[in-house]
């Protein structure tokens, strides 16, 4: 018999191919599908894009009806939206002066005029909502609520006058099930336009005709100026002109949560229910029928009579009627009867673990931390709540950033446009260098909510920290308080000028914020001291050295270092 040749490559050793290909086998078998565990589990790999065009109405019915009929799902969209919008964000305009060649006085005073022109039109709903209804900061948010619920937020600029009002700039929010969900197969996809690179230029929505009936009507997305008068928002995606709500993923658990709650509960209520039995002898008297001879029978002795000991029966149980329904009734019973309560068998108690496991689905899924959207804390440490509140405050900030601010920076932009064309507010150029440097004119930043802490002493403490290390700036400490830190040392300064004009202390020191030794507030000026600079104390004597104000400062280290020999 001979031997089988194996052929190698020059240089190479069979028993290193061999081990490698050891090395190798689970791997391939698991990418050739051997393991019988995946090969049920086949998904076909789609667009994304083609994936929410077929689902999309679906997966938003199912997050509306959720939030219609659970109170749960209510709450969860209620407390991110609370997180994320709040009653509304507040601008601070910061103008890229250096890129304008403005002086820093001028960008100071053009930011202090944008701001109080958006406050006027934000805070009024006859200027800011083309249905007079909402205010801005309602309006972000409808608007965020739009995208919690059907993944998609959609409004439309409109320039409506209105007697009484001297802005045109309105905000017009719409469902996103106004835009037509059709595709032709080049460049309209799910009701979007879009051009060679992807950019959408149009959207088709449904609009009553005259009539009264829907038809589709194409709107662009851009004015000519560059201008959105079409805000349609969703999450980040890739080659996407639509996208579906996070918390939709959650929809599957929220079910099995509704169905498993619904018989838990039924089960509860069974237990509660308890049946009565009687206990009676009458069928071991019927077993005496058998032994009866058959005179017995017709001339039946009263003590083995069943009918009239049935009637007799009957008749006790009338005039003593056993009547559960009301309390504490006392039943007579028959004689040699019992009166037995038969109650359901109840499984284990495993409610609790497995709800617990779901709702950590659906809050995952919403982008909200477990004791947030149930409001259970059993079982929570400080530690444990930071963490969450941490890694979810991240995705409030993303959110923000991707949802709510960009809404609102057209809004503002739309305004000052109207401001500066209007005359409203002059800058240098007038409305021709605003459409050339409108970035570095429209430039602002947006503060929300600040964010929940489990202590504040201890935050405090943190930012305290950080600033003596010079790890942060009074900006950011204001942001995460959801301040701005120009506007609040302003008023902190017009605070103390009140003071000073009634004849009050001062309500803040003349000390930058936070400037803390020891944990105790440090001012330059000690009030105990008449306004005096406090003087420095004179420095204690250190036993077993000499107090020379002539001795050589070597001398006076090494007797530091060397503590003086005793007698001198």
């Amino acid at each position: 018999m001979a031997k089988p040749r194996i052929r190698v490559p020059a240089g190479s050793s069979p028993l290193a191919s061999t081990a490698l290909d050891q090395r190798q086998a689970p791997y391939v078998q698991y990418q050739r599908e051997a393991n019988t565990f995946l090969q049920g589990f086949m998904p076909l790999l789609r667009d994304q894009s083609d994936v929410v065009g077929g689902s999309w109405e679906k997966q938003a019915a199912r997050v509306i009806h959720g939030y219609q009929h659970s109170g749960f799902i209510r709450g969860v969209l209620d407390v991110s939206t609370a997180q994320v919008v709040g009653s509304g964000l507040r601008m601070s305009a910061q103008p890229d002066t250096d890129t304008l060649g403005w002086s820093k006085e001028v960008g100071a005073e053009f930011a202090r005029k944008r701001e109080a022109s958006f406050q006027a039109w934000a805070s009024n709903p006859y200027h800011c909502d083309a249905s007079g209804q909402l205010a801005f900061g309602q309006q972000q948010q409808a608007f965020y609520w739009c995208a919690l619920a059907f993944g998609e937020g959609l409004a439309l600029n409109r320039t409506i006058e209105r007697p009484g009002s001297k802005y045109l700039t309105k905000f017009k929010l719409l469902p996103p099930s106004r835009i037509a969900n059709t595709s032709d197969g080049m460049n309209l996809v799910q009701g979007v336009r879009i051009d060679g690179d992807g950019m959408p230029i149009a959207i088709r929505l449904y609009a009553k005709n005259s009539v009264g009936m829907l038809e589709e009507r194409e709107v662009p997305i851009r004015d000519k100026h560059g201008f959105l008068r079409v805000m349609h928002r969703f999450m980040p995606a890739v080659a996407q002109t639509r996208n579906v709500a996070d918390v939709a993923t959650g929809m599957k658990a929220y079910r099995q949560f509704d169905q498993y709650s619904d018989a838990n509960l039924t089960q509860k209520m069974i237990r509660t229910i308890f049946g009565a039995v009687v206990k009676s002898n009458l069928q071991g008297l019927a077993a005496f029928e058998g032994l009866m001879t058959e005179a017995d029978q017709i001339n039946p002795s009263p003590v083995l009579d069943l009918a009239k000991f049935g009637e007799a029966k009957a008749g006790w149980y009338d005039g003593s009627r056993i009547d559960l329904s009301s309390h504490g009734r006392i039943a007579h019973m028959f004689p040699n009867d019992e009166l037995d309560f038969v109650e359901s068998k109840a499984a284990g108690d495993e409610f609790d673990p497995i709800a617990r496991w779901l709702w950590l689905e659906i809050a995952a899924a919403a982008g909200v931390s477990y004791e947030s959207a149930t409001g259970d804390y059993r079982g929570a440490t400080y530690s444990s709540v930071r963490m969450a509140g941490a890694k979810e405050w991240l995705g409030v900030i993303r959110r923000r950033d991707s949802l709510i601010v960009p809404f609102c920076q057209e809004a503002a932009d739309s305004v000052l446009e109207e401001d500066i064309a209007t005359g409203r507010i002059k800058i240098p150029g007038g409305l021709d260098t605003f459409y050339e440097h409108r970035d570095a004119i429209c430039r602002a930043k947006w503060a929300g909510p600040r964010q929940p802490q489990a202590d504040d002493f201890k935050t405090a403490r943190a930012h305290e920290v950080r600033k003596a290390m010079g790890a942060t700036t009074l900006d950011e400490i204001f942001t995460d308080y959801g301040m701005d830190w120009d506007d609040a040392m302003r008023q902190q300064a017009r605070e103390n000028k009140l003071a000073d004009e009634l004849g009050l202390p001062r309500p803040w020191a003349p000390t930058t914020p936070l400037q803390t030794r020891e944990g105790q507030e440090l001012a330059l000026n000690d009030p105990g001291n008449d306004g005096q600079e406090k003087k420095d104390k004179p420095a204690r004597k250190r036993k077993g050295v000499k107090d020379d104000p002539e001795r050589d400062p070597d001398d006076a280290l090494a007797e530091e270092v060397e503590p003086a020999e005793e007698g001198d």
